[in-house]
């Protein structure tokens, strides 16, 4: 992340970070990235593992893949509540697993996980604590006032 974004985000990188971290112990994820969707620069990620560029390539490629997605099945304007943002996906590449939840029409969470480590999470458990890290980030976006 450059300097300047660091600069301004200083109060919220490590707050960011814990519940990252605590998502990604929690739920057997490989590493999690907080990205800015427009620029597609990550804001956070977890400390629970190394930064490698591969990773943040790939997850940058699924961002790609669903905004290219998303313009092609977008609703009208207009139509749908503008304050609700529900997008999510889950591609499957290889031994892994990419998850995308959306927080905002501003920050994505994007996570890779292994296939192996999956199976021992329930869907529904996963679903929870998406619900949790989005209502956490929020908070601290609220707290901030950003």
């Amino acid at each position: 992340m450059s300097i300047v974004c660091q600069q301004l985000l200083e109060n919220v990188l490590p707050p960011f970070e814990s519940i990252l971290n605590a998502f990604v112990t929690s739920n057997n994820m490989e590493k999690a990235f907080l990205f800015d969707l427009h620029p597609k620069i990550f804001i956070a990620t977890d400390s629970t593992s190394t930064f490698d560029m591969p990773s943040y390539e790939l997850c940058c490629d699924m961002l790609d893949l669903i905004a290219d997605m998303g313009c092609i099945y977008q609703e009208s304007e207009g139509s749908g509540d503008a304050a609700t943002f529900s997008t999510s996906s889950v591609i499957r590449l290889n031994d892994y697993l990419l998850h995308l939840q959306q927080i905002n029409k501003h920050l994505a969470v994007v996570c890779i996980q292994q296939i192996e480590h999956s199976a021992a999470s329930c869907q529904g458990i996963l679903d929870y604590n998406f619900g949790q890290l989005k209502k956490g980030i929020h908070e601290v976006l609220e707290v901030a006032n950003l």
